[in-house]
C-alpha cells in the first residue's frame, strides 16, 4: 500500500489494465511529483504500478523512465467502500481481509489505494471481563483513526464470572464491576463487608494485600493478573493495575494502567508494532513470578 493516497495517481481507462497496456500508456508521459504508484481501473479489473524515477527537488511533474507493476488484471480488482478510510493500514487490511487482494479500493473522501496481498502483525489484546472488552474497543479506535502500521487484534479474555463459577462458596471480587451482581455469595472487596464466613477472593496481588489488611489473613484466591501472562516474543497489549500514568513496556509486551487513555493505549499500540520480528516460535515466560 502507498504511505498516503496522496502517492496514488488514480485513473479510469478504456483498455483492459494488463501490465503490458499499463507500460504503453506510462512510460514515455509525465506524472506529478508526488505520484509514486498508478491505479489504472476498467469497471471492477485494474492494475497497480510503482514508477521511477522519483521527482527531483523543485520538480512539479517528471517522466516515467520505468515501472515496476505490483498487481494486474484478471487477478486485481477495483471496489468501492466509502466507509473504509484507505490511509489507515490496519482498515484497508481489513477490507482486504472481506474482498481479497489485490485490490484498489476507493474509500471514503474518494480517497484510493491500494493492497497488494496481506500484511502487518498480530497483537494479542488481553483483557479482564467483565466490563466488556474496553481496552479491545479502545485499541480498535486507535487503529481505525491512525496512520500505524496494519496490526491485527487477536481478543483474548479473562472473564471473572467464569473463574468464580468454579467455586461452590461465596467469592468475593476487587469491585462492583459491569455484569457483576452482589447477592449472598458474592461480595465486593472495596465495600469492605463483614465476612460471615469462608470467602474465595477472585483477585491479583494488589487485592490479596488490600484483603489481608482489612481481615488479617490470607484466603483462598483465584489469580486473574494479566500481567502472570507475560511471554517473551508474543506481542502482547494488557493492563495492571499497579500503573498509574506510565506505560510500561517489555520484551515483545506492553502494560497499559487499569482505565488507560486513548494516548496511552496508542503509545503501547506503536511500540509493540515497532519490535523487529521474532522468527523462532518459542515462548519464554518473563513474569512468572509476578515481576514487579
Amino acid at each position: 500500500m502507498a504511505g498516503h493516497c496522496r502517492e496514488v495517481s488514480f485513473r479510469e481507462v478504456d483498455f483492459r489494465p494488463t501490465a503490458e497496456a499499463a507500460r504503453l500508456a506510462l512510460v514515455g508521459k509525465y506524472l506529478y511529483r508526488d505520484s509514486k504508484y498508478v491505479a489504472m481501473v476498467r469497471g471492477q479489473e485494474a492494475a497497480v504500478v510503482q514508477v521511477f524515477p522519483e521527482a527531483r527537488p523543485g520538480e512539479l511533474f517528471r517522466e516515467v523512465e520505468e515501472m515496476h507493476v505490483l498487481a494486474e488484471a484478471p487477478r486485481c480488482r477495483f471496489l468501492r467502500d466509502r466507509s473504509v478510510d484507505v490511509n489507515s493500514p490496519t482498515a484497508l487490511q481489513e477490507a482486504a481481509c472481506r474482498y481479497g487482494t489485490p485490490l484498489v479500493l476507493e474509500g471514503s473522501f474518494n480517497h484510493v489505494n491500494f493492497l497488494v496481498q496481506r500484511e502487518g502483525v498480530e497483537v494479542r489484546v488481553l483483557d479482564v471481563i467483565p466490563p466488556e472488552p474496553k481496552l479491545l474497543r479502545q485499541a480498535e479506535t486507535i487503529l481505525r483513526n491512525s496512520e500505524l502500521p496494519a496490526i491485527t487484534l487477536v481478543p483474548d479474555f479473562i472473564d471473572l464470572r467464569e473463574m468464580a463459577a468454579r467455586v461452590s462458596g461465596a467469592v468475593m471480587y476487587p469491585c462492583r464491576a459491569a455484569g457483576l451482581v452482589k447477592g449472598p455469595k458474592v461480595s465486593f472487596l472495596d465495600e469492605g463487608p463483614r465476612l460471615d464466613g469462608p470467602v474465595t477472593l477472585v483477585g491479583c496481588d494488589r487485592s490479596l494485600e488490600i484483603f489481608r489488611t482489612l481481615y488479617g489473613y490470607n484466603p483462598p484466591r483465584l489469580d486473574f493478573c494479566p500481567r502472570r501472562q507475560l511471554v517473551k516474543g508474543q506481542r502482547l497489549l494488557t493492563k495492571c493495575c499497579r500503573l498509574r500514568g506510565n506505560v510500561e513496556k517489555g520484551d515483545g509486551w506492553a502494560l497499559v494502567p487499569w482505565g488507560a487513555s486513548l494516548e496511552q493505549v496508542g503509545e503501547a499500540l506503536a511500540y509493540l508494532v515497532s519490535l523487529p520480528v521474532v522468527e523462532n516460535n518459542e515462548e519464554e515466560e518473563v513474569a512468572s513470578n509476578g515481576g514487579r
